[in-house]
């Protein structure tokens, strides 16, 4: 079947398409280039769960350059970690397209995405105790920056993991954190700057070449580990309500 651009857009519903409109760049550049290269894929006659398995590769190998002692490998690395988002998009994409959804497909997806969070912050951690020397008092603390890296991944995934964990004990859990109800003004700033699809992408190639990678992951550690911690804050709350 010959599935056009047109179709592929129109796939997905308002919902979604009012939400994509509240993050610059999933709305300006992740969503363009992520629907054009499922009308690729549908060409090639790629398969959802193929295109997972793809996203999941790229997202992995450019954890792998960051964390190389080598410094021409920082840029690649970065630059998949980019394309991670892009491909990521295009699983959900073609299921919907094709109208061949699934719960295996939707757990692949799912387990992509952890896998990505997880080892995000970690590998530009490392890279920046590579490359970005750290001395207070005459001792050498760069280890301090895959401390903070560690932290921050464990920011971004534990409260999904504590999040999800609620979803299937409780019937009559509502969830905070993902929740698609709430467009406050903290929720769009939140989205734009730390969203896994946000701004927080095409920042870390800006923080390489101005040499202030070491300030981003710092930044962000703060961020992600205060987002981290709201959400965690959220879940306990709405778990301690339920007389379950």
């Amino acid at each position: 079947m010959n599935y056009s651009l047109k179709k592929i857009i129109n796939s997905r519903s308002e919902q979604k398409k009012n939400i994509d409109k509240l993050d610059i760049w999933v709305f300006i550049v992740v969503r363009p280039i992520s629907n054009l290269l499922t009308w690729i894929f549908l060409k090639m006659k790629i398969t959802a769960n193929t295109a997972t398995g793809l996203s999941t590769i790229i997202g992995a190998m450019g954890t792998v350059l960051l964390i190389i002692p080598n410094k021409k490998y920082t840029l690649p690395g970065l630059i998949f970690i980019n394309m991670w988002i892009f491909f990521d998009c295009v699983d959900g994409n073609i299921a919907r397209t094709t109208k061949m959804s699934s719960k295996t497909g939707e757990f692949f997806d799912g387990i992509s995405g952890y896998t990505f969070l997880a080892f995000l912050y970690i590998g530009i951690g490392v890279n920046v105790y590579n490359f970005y020397p750290l001395t207070f008092n005459g001792e050498d603390m760069s280890w301090m920056y895959m401390l903070i890296g560690s932290i921050a991944s464990m920011a971004c995934i534990l409260p999904r993991l504590m999040d999800n964990k609620a979803k299937s004990m409780f019937v009559d859990y509502d969830s905070k954190i993902t929740n698609k109800d709430n467009y406050s003004l903290v929720y769009k700033l939140g989205l734009n700057i730390a969203g896994v699809a946000g701004l927080s992408n095409p920042l870390m190639i800006v923080a390489f070449f101005t040499g202030t990678l070491n300030f981003y992951l710092i930044i962000y550690f703060f961020i992600q580990s205060g987002i981290g911690l709201l959400a965690i804050y959220k879940t306990i709350v709405s778990v301690s309500k339920l007389n379950n």
